[in-house]
């Protein structure tokens, strides 16, 4: 993308990391949303990339890193509904799910991540309900049930 000149004295907007620094205890629900690049590629629909993504994220779920509840797959971007303990330094671990993945497939991740904390728990309904009725809004299925890429926990 071209750099945009700006007249002088106006201030020059920092790029921000995407993932949040928020204090984690062990209630707070986070919600993920991990991207590919390029984007509008399929990378992550296909049966060898998902069956490595879903080996990756329950091996780090069933060491207690983090509780997974719910992943969906799209076809350039998946998004996570976890609780994180405050142990878990998050930023690395998904650094290490994302290297580990593009390691065992050929796959290329945007930097970094975005993350939501959920608040409130009528929140969560809300996100679960947005993952499951993600790939119907994307055109991809009929019927959220017709998706083999929304796995819960």
């Amino acid at each position: 993308m071209p750099q945009q000149t700006l007249p002088p004295g106006w201030p020059v907007r920092q790029a921000l990391p995407h993932a949040q620094r928020a204090t984690s205890s062990t209630t707070d629900v986070r919600f993920l949303t991990v991207c590919t690049a390029p984007r509008r590629k399929n990378q992550l629909c296909l049966p060898i990339a998902a069956t490595e993504i879903r080996a990756v994220l329950e091996f780090h779920h069933q060491r207690a890193a983090w509780h997974l509840h719910a992943v969906v797959l799209m076809p350039d971007h998946l998004h996570v509904l976890v609780t994180v303990p405050a142990s878990t330094d998050l930023r690395r671990l998904m650094m290490a799910c994302k290297r580990f993945i593009a390691r065992r497939t050929p796959m290329q991740w945007q930097r970094d991540f975005f993350e939501h904390r959920l608040r409130r728990t009528e929140h969560w309904d809300a996100k679960l309900e947005y993952l499951r009725q993600n790939p119907v809004r994307a055109g991809l299925v009929e019927r959220p049930e017709d998706w083999p890429y929304f796995w819960t926990w």
